[in-house]
């Protein structure tokens, strides 16, 4: 499921940038994400299988999260934009959700 919304995420992005004729550029934010998640893949290379998908999952989805509502909604102009940001968060906010429901499953199944 995640890796299906990623791809469409994507792909909406692109169709996004198109219409609006916009230019994707590296910015800090996107790169202190990205050096966030491969610090944590590094941390949680010793974590079993689900345990680690889980706790990837839960991290780096927060971050994303977070940054949506701090950064990017609050700097948005035009209803596009802003749309497709709210329809991003949504998704963002419901893969944390299952992320969470996983890691308290697993915790639970650990605990016995």
């Amino acid at each position: 499921m995640v890796v299906k919304h990623h791809g469409e995420a994507k792909a909406d992005q692109a169709k996004l940038f198109k219409k609006l004729a916009l230019t994707p550029t590296q910015s800090q934010d996107a790169t202190t994400l990205k050096e966030g998640a491969d610090r944590t893949l590094g941390t949680l290379r010793g974590a079993d299988g689900a345990a680690f998908d889980v706790a990837y999952q839960v991290d780096e989805h927060q971050k994303v999260l977070d940054t949506i509502d701090q950064k990017l909604l609050p700097a948005a102009t035009g209803e596009d934009l802003t749309n497709e940001l709210k329809k991003m968060r949504d998704s963002v906010e419901s893969h944390l959700k299952e992320a969470k429901s996983l890691q308290a499953e697993l915790s639970k199944t650990a605990d016995k």
